[in-house]
């Protein structure tokens, strides 16, 4: 039986073998990312996972935001992405960067991405979110989650959200 939620920060490091089968193994990037003894980058936010077994198949990285969170980022939002909301003042705007959306290869295609990503919208909505975003190495996978609208990203945004080379675009869905 499979089961969602988000992990407990001091499962976190549970991740590491799923990021490295998904994301490839640069052991600098992953030392820094998953840190030791809480001092890692993947602390400043939450992890949901599908688990069965107790072993994660499928996982989505969950950094909540404010325009008060990265200069770069803030920047980009406040010119992108709030023109295409309601009004709303810019202190009020909570929204979640979603990073490291992995499957294990031999999961793929059994909608297991799809029950971490709904869990994590749902999650995001209830905590007051507007929106969340994500940086896709391919689009196409989140357009019928309704992540549709593209917006460029600074080279700072980009160096602030770890986008690999090439990906200088971020993806919306509005929640």
């Amino acid at each position: 039986m499979s089961a969602v939620r988000f992990l407990e920060p001091s499962e976190y490091g549970r991740t590491r073998e799923l990021f490295v089968e998904c994301f490839g193994e640069d052991r600098e990037f992953c030392d820094m990312y998953y840190g030791c003894s809480g001092d890692g980058d993947i602390y400043r936010g939450r992890v949901a996972v599908l688990e069965q077994d107790g072993e994660i198949l499928s996982m989505v990285h969950v950094r909540p935001m404010t325009l008060q969170s990265s200069s770069a980022v803030a920047a980009d939002m406040e010119k992108y992405v709030l023109p295409r909301m309601k009004a709303v003042k810019p202190e009020e705007v909570r929204f979640a960067y979603l990073l490291c959306i992995g499957t294990a290869v031999d999961c793929r295609g059994r909608g297991y991405m799809d029950e971490v990503m709904t869990f994590v919208e749902n999650e995001l909505r209830q905590a007051g979110c507007q929106f969340s975003f994500l940086v896709a190495v391919d689009k196409a996978i989140y357009k019928s989650r309704d992540y549709e609208y593209h917006f460029p990203l600074s080279a700072e945004s980009q160096m602030y959200l770890y986008a690999d080379e090439g990906l200088t675009e971020g993806t919306v869905k509005f929640l």
